[in-house]
């Protein structure tokens, strides 16, 4: 913006990616499986952020979290369906935990609608790394620095779930990708 005698009275730089026409616009990342603001969400966004990026080969969907929070998924989504699947790197300066209960967990409400595959009917489904429970269940355990894909039977839940959730602890980052219902 110039004044009346030409001098410059505000600057502005203007730092764009589609300057050059013969450049075909970068396409957003798509990650594959239920799509977060659609089918997935995040109610306190203070404490969580969830941002698309590439990690380990992989589009996914970043969740950082400040202090402990919920990644929701729509609990109409999953009546009366057979299994959940989801992939998770968990990298291994995630090792934050809740009050020695895992990295991160499925939260279930009601409580006793919980698939009964943690040994416990408390409406978490608690992964573990074997370090912090050396008996811990190959279908749970957590291996940092790698992907791994969870299933999880949720044939009983019917039409009672009112909340689906991946819970994670604070200070945690955790990519996810590929969560399916079926």
């Amino acid at each position: 913006v110039l004044d009346e005698t030409g001098a410059i009275v505000d600057a502005y730089v203007y730092y764009c990616d589609g300057l050059d026409p013969t450049k075909p616009p970068i396409p957003p990342l798509e990650v594959s499986g239920l799509q977060y603001g659609t089918d997935m969400y995040v109610q306190d966004t203070a404490s969580m952020t969830v941002q698309t990026v590439e990690m380990a080969g992989h589009n996914a969907y970043k969740v950082a979290v400040t202090s402990q929070a919920k990644l929701y998924v729509k609990p109409e989504l999953v009546a009366n369906k057979s299994n959940i699947t989801f992939t998770i790197y968990i990298p291994s300066t995630s090792t934050g935990k809740f009050d020695g209960n895992g990295e991160f967990m499925i939260r279930v409400k009601p409580n006793e609608s919980e698939p009964l595959i943690d040994g416990g009917l408390d409406g978490h489904i608690v992964f573990r790394t074997k370090k912090d429970k050396p008996n811990v269940s190959p279908d749970l355990e957590i291996v940092f620095d790698e992907w791994r894909t969870y299933t999880i039977d949720i044939s009983n839940l019917g039409t009672s779930c009112t909340e689906w959730a991946f819970y994670v602890a604070t200070g945690n980052v955790v990519y996810i990708r590929d969560v399916v219902i079926a």
